[in-house]
């Protein structure tokens, strides 16, 4: 026989069970809420800036570009010159290069049948060099990464501008970046036995004794 105390303890515990669920289960699905409505905000924000940026790439695309050099010559130390520049620039805008991949250097007659039904095409002698970069960052950081390739002394095309959430606060960055080419010019060869044109140099006799 349970005693009436027993009972009635018994009675309010099971009273009390469903309310401790139900206000737990509450606190939960408010905590959920909360962080939804949070993300859904930064979602909001970052889909803003993104439009912001893509409206200011686009605007520079259409605008000249000043004291820029449209190629450089394919030479051995080319490539190595523009990936300090590259990252010369991730370094001034404080941005981390997670990974970066170079194409092969499209033939003329490639890109003019890539560009067929395109009147830009390429003229004669220059060849594009297409690289995938992943950068990351903060969103100011990146916008300025980006500015800072297109004010850089040699001409460079940005495209295919691709944008992720990475880990908080950080953005994800991928893009192709295309510079122009020049075959490199042949050396200057002197035939063997030849001297070139110029003065000559007196030659000095002495006295006969």
């Amino acid at each position: 026989m349970i005693p009436p105390k027993a009972t009635k303890a018994l009675n309010a515990l099971f009273f009390m069970i469903p309310i401790a669920c139900f206000l737990l289960l509450t606190w939960r699905v408010f905590g959920e809420w909360r962080q939804m409505q949070e993300l859904m905000r930064e979602q909001l924000a970052t889909d803003h800036q993104i439009s912001v940026v893509d409206h200011t790439l686009s605007i520079g695309a259409g605008m000249p570009s000043y004291n820029q050099h449209p190629t450089a010559e394919q030479s051995a130390a080319e490539q190595a010159q523009f990936l300090d520049q590259l990252h010369r620039e991730a370094k001034a805008a404080r941005v981390q290069i997670m990974t970066w991949s170079n194409a092969s250097v499209a033939s003329p007659s490639a890109a003019t049948t890539a560009g067929a039904t395109d009147s830009r095409t390429l003229p004669a002698g220059i060849n594009p060099i297409a690289s995938q970069v992943d950068v990351e960052g903060g969103f100011r950081d990146l916008r300025r990464f980006l500015y800072n390739l297109e004010r850089t002394p040699r001409l460079l095309n940005l495209g295919s501008p691709h944008w992720a959430r990475a880990v908080w606060p950080k953005t994800h960055l991928s893009f192709t970046l295309t510079r122009y080419v020049t075959p490199e010019a042949d050396p200057i060869e002197m035939p063997v036995g030849r001297v070139a044109d110029g003065p000559r140099a007196p030659v000095r006799t002495s006295p006969r004794s």
